[in-house]
């Protein structure tokens, strides 16, 4: 798609929806209008964004990040 989000996930009250990539940008629409309320990259840092959730106050979307040198055990 035009932003190319792999995960979506909604805010407790279902008012917006975020989206997130593994090119390390994440985006937050109003799930009523459509509108995009926001977005942000992680800059300089190497990392995607691996998942996202918001927080029960419906506005703070904590973000999990992703790195290549990660392993498992």
């Amino acid at each position: 798609g035009q932003y190319g989000v792999s995960r979506v996930m909604y805010s407790p009250d279902g008012l917006k929806v975020a989206g997130v990539s593994y090119t390390g940008e994440a985006y937050v629409w109003d799930t009523r209008t459509g509108k995009r309320l926001s977005h942000f990259r992680l800059t300089d840092t190497g990392y995607g964004v691996g998942g996202a959730t918001f927080l029960h106050d419906g506005q703070t979307l904590a973000v999990v990040t992703t790195t290549a040198n990660a392993r498992g055990g």
